[in-house]
C-alpha cells in the first residue's frame, strides 16, 4: 500500500505505530513517500521550518522510501538553496520542479539527480492542451536520465501516455467532501464518479463495484452508506488503477535501479481517512483475480435487491 504523508499535517504523528496500526488494516506493507506540505502550510498562511522539517526526515526516515525537498512557493532558488541546505545535513531529498521556472534548474536537476518532482500542476491538471506540452518537453529532457514524481497529478490522459515513475493524488477522499465516490471499471480503464445519491448509477455499476470486492447494496442503499464504505471502495478504485496503468504502459525504470514504476501514492490530510480506507486495499486483494472479475462482469444477480 502506497502513501504520501505531509509533513505538515503528520508532524505530530508516531509514524512507527501508524505503520504497524495501517499494515494490520490492510494486510499489506507500508512504501511511503514524504512531501513537505509547503503548498498546504502556504495556502494556510503559515511557514514550515527547514531544521524542523530535517529532524523530522532523519528521526523517521527509516520508514520512507523517498522524501521531498522544501520548496518555496513561487521561488525556484531558494527551493534549490533548501535542497542544498538539506543535502548539507545529511539527507537525501528529492528535488523539485515547477511549471512556470525557467527551464536551467530542470537542466541542472538532470545533471544530478535519478528521480525528479514535478509540481505546481494541479491548477491546470484539466486544462490538457496548457499542460501536456510542457510535461512533453520535461520527459524528452529527462529521457534515459531520470524519472519523475508527478505531485497530485493522475489525470488519466497523463497516466496513459507518459512513462511516470511514480504519482500522488488525495483526490481518493474527496467523496466524503463532496457527496460521490470514485470506483474504478477495470474493463475500460476509467475512473468514474459516482453520486452518492444516485442509487441507479450505483445499480448500473454493480458489476464493477462486485469486481473491486464490495457490496453494491451498501451504496444503493443510502442509509447502508458509510464514510468507510465510500474511503474504502475509493482506496481500492485507486489501487486498482495503478495495475492497470502498469499493464497497459509497462515498467518505467529509474537508471541505476532495479525497482520499477508506475507507483501511485495516496496522499490524505487525515489519519482518520487511510485508517478508513486501508480496509478497502485488503477487500480488494482478495477479490481481484480474474476469475473473480469474471464471475462478478456475467451479472450475477444483477438487479440488486435492498
Amino acid at each position: 500500500m502506497r502513501l504520501l504523508l505531509s509533513y505538515h499535517y503528520f508532524r505530530r504523528v508516531d509514524v512507527s505505530e501508524l505503520v504497524g496500526e495501517l499494515e494490520h488494516l490492510s494486510g499489506q506493507s507500508i512504501d511511503i513517500m514524504v512531501d513537505s506540505g509547503a503548498f498546504s502550510a502556504f495556502t494556510l498562511g503559515s511557514v514550515i521550518d527547514l531544521d524542523a522539517y530535517a529532524e523530522w526526515v532523519r528521526y523517521w526516515g527509516k520508514y520512507f522510501t523517498a522524501y521531498a525537498n522544501l520548496d518555496v512557493i513561487g521561488d525556484p532558488r531558494a527551493t534549490k538553496d533548501n535542497q542544498r541546505a538539506l543535502e548539507a545535513k545529511g539527507l537525501a531529498p528529492l528535488p523539485i520542479f515547477h511549471t512556470g521556472e525557467p527551464w536551467e534548474y530542470l537542466d541542472g536537476y538532470l545533471e544530478a539527480y535519478p528521480y525528479i518532482m514535478l509540481g505546481g500542476m494541479v491548477p491546470y491538471s484539466k486544462e490538457k492542451k496548457r499542460l501536456m506540452p510542457w510535461l512533453i518537453k520535461c520527459f524528452k529532457k529527462a529521457e534515459g536520465r531520470a524519472v519523475y514524481h508527478g505531485l497530485g497529478l493522475t489525470s488519466s490522459y497523463s497516466l496513459t501516455t507518459l512513462p511516470w515513475y511514480s504519482v500522488d493524488s488525495s483526490s481518493w477522499a474527496a467523496g466524503v467532501r463532496y457527496g460521490d465516490s470514485d470506483v474504478f471499471d477495470q474493463r475500460l480503464g476509467k475512473m468514474k464518479s459516482l453520486a452518492l445519491s444516485d442509487s441507479m448509477a450505483w445499480q448500473r455499476e454493480a458489476d464493477v463495484v462486485r469486481a473491486l470486492g464490495f457490496n453494491p447494496a451498501d451504496f444503493i442503499d443510502k442509509s447502508r452508506t458509510t464514510r468507510r464504505h465510500i474511503l474504502s471502495i475509493a482506496f481500492a478504485s485507486w489501487q486498482a488503477m495503478e495495475d492497470w496503468v502498469r499493464k497497459r504502459m509497462g515498467v518505467t525504470t529509474m537508471p541505476g535501479s532495479l525497482d520499477t514504476g508506475i507507483k501511485l501514492y495516496l496522499a490524505a490530510g487525515a489519519l482518520s481517512d487511510l485508517r478508513l480506507g486501508s480496509h478497502g486495499v485488503r477487500i480488494y486483494l482478495a477479490n481481484s483475480n480474474v476469475g473473480n472479475f469474471k464471475d462478478a462482469a456475467k451479472g450475477i444477480n444483477r438487479e440488486v435487491r435492498v
